[in-house]
């Protein structure tokens, strides 16, 4: 299990193309509360209503995210 092999994980989790593996690691990244590394992991996943939440959070415009419009 990569639990136990923390590099392997990371590894593993940055190169991941699922957007479930990217999404649950943005969600565990903005649990650890790194908002920026969760927003750029929440835009790989195409996650827009997380993404959307988080520039709300920043005081970012809503307009910046090129998927919302």
């Amino acid at each position: 299990m990569l639990l136990m092999r923390p590099r392997e994980l990371l590894t593993y989790l940055n190169s991941s193309e699922e957007s479930e593996i990217k999404n649950w690691h943005a969600q565990y990244t903005e649990s650890t509360g790194d908002m920026e590394t969760a927003l750029h992991l929440y835009e790989q996943a195409k996650d827009t209503l997380s993404m959307t939440r988080l520039l709300c959070y920043f005081g970012r415009d809503v307009c910046e995210l090129k998927y919302v419009n």
